[in-house]
């Protein structure tokens, strides 16, 4: 088994490359829910650096693989409704906590007691429901 800091790099682009443009903070959460010292994980991202590009969302600065940037720039908003189950990766990838994706009045309904998380109507890439 590698070691984590042998490892991350690695790990770091596969989840920017799912879930980008990620947060710091969506990173921590994703790879062990906060237990990562944040110094360690910026060291960590320092190693890609080279392969990463940073764009705003919403005014936050975020990460993606610099590989992805014209995906991202040619992507058009969606209005789509969605029915994801429990447990979806869509959900779980970025955290309950990421706003842009469950917003925080809506958190409670999807992240419930015992670690269970509900199925989700998702409209517009946004949780809308439950």
């Amino acid at each position: 088994m590698p070691e984590p800091d042998d490892a991350a790099p690695a790990v770091i682009l596969a989840y920017l490359a799912a879930y980008g443009p990620a947060t710091t903070d969506n990173l921590r959460n994703w790879l062990a829910r906060g237990h990562i010292n944040v110094r360690r994980l910026r060291a960590w991202v320092a190693t890609v650096r080279d392969q990463l590009a940073e764009v705003e969302v919403a005014g936050e600065p975020n990460w993606i693989r610099a590989d992805d940037l014209d995906e991202l720039a040619a992507a058009k908003p969606s209005t789509a409704v969605r029915l994801l189950p429990g447990f979806d990766k869509y959900v779980l990838g970025p955290g309950t906590e990421d706003g842009h994706v469950t917003p925080a009045a809506r958190r409670s309904a999807v992240s419930r007691q015992a670690g269970w998380i509900s199925p989700v109507v998702v409209g517009g890439g946004v949780v809308r429901g439950t």
